[in-house]
């Protein structure tokens, strides 16, 4: 009878720490969704709104990024259904639906960054070039494609997936470990390589505009304490005659 108490304890104790961890963990997502979707939704309407805003091409690049970021916010309470219902994941179409949505909205929001550092890189590295470079058009094929590349690789799991009846909606057990490994991971790891390149060459590129700057600021204060010693120098004449001073 004391065993049987002391495990029948635990399970409550146990059924208890995970309704807390259940309930701490959608407090989060919910949070984190409101916040994306309202802050994201912010800079729309900024943009929108604004027609000096909406003109800057780099805003364009930014637009598209906070479309992307507000869709991983709309996304989380679909992902959060699997959590608080356990039967949503048992129809094909449901579970599929959970993976495609998450990654379209995570691929579109990194090769949005992507373009926003290619942006950036051409203005600072080739300032004078910027104009010819980024035109709206060029951005507005960019945008184009960094969508319709993230669409094509979410929508793969609908035709190539290790989904069947009573598999649990996870990852590791949908979808196939060849797509994970030689279409996702490359991809990704792609983009931030690229990304890192290119912040690196900024950051150096910063760095020497920096220098020159502060190297061309210290001239002038130099020529400045020169002239004023040459002043001094010259300002005294040796063959000045003091006796020539009326007296007083």
């Amino acid at each position: 009878m004391e065993t049987a108490s002391v495990l029948s304890n635990r399970t409550g104790e146990d059924n208890n720490c995970s309704y807390c961890g259940t309930v701490l963990w959608m407090f989060v997502n919910v949070f984190i969704a409101f916040a994306a979707v309202l802050g994201n939704t912010l800079t729309i309407s900024a943009i929108l709104l604004s027609k000096k805003l909406s003109s800057m091409i780099s805003n364009h690049f930014v637009f598209s990024l906070a479309v992307s970021d507000a869709l991983v916010g709309f996304s989380v309470p679909y992902h959060m259904c699997f959590y608080v219902y356990e039967d949503f994941g048992k129809k094909e179409t449901n579970c599929l639906l959970r993976f495609v949505l998450t990654s379209f909205a995570c691929a579109s929001s990194i090769c949005n960054l992507l373009f926003i550092a290619t942006d950036r890189y051409i203005a600072i590295v080739y300032p004078l070039h910027y104009s010819r470079y980024m035109l709206r058009r060029t951005a507005a094929c960019l945008i184009a494609i960094g969508w319709m590349a993230s669409f094509a690789m979410a929508t793969v799991p609908i035709v190539w997936n290790d989904w069947h009846e009573g598999v649990a909606c996870e990852v590791i057990n949908v979808l196939p470990n060849n797509y994970l490994k030689f279409i996702v991971c490359p991809m990704f790891v792609l983009i931030w390589l690229m990304m890192l390149m290119l912040y690196t060459r900024i950051c150096r590129e910063a760095s020497g505009h920096a220098k020159r700057i502060r190297s061309t600021a210290s001239v002038p204060s130099a020529l400045t304490i020169r002239d004023s010693k040459s002043f001094q120098v010259n300002s005294y004449d040796p063959t000045y005659d003091i006796s020539s001073l009326p007296s007083s």
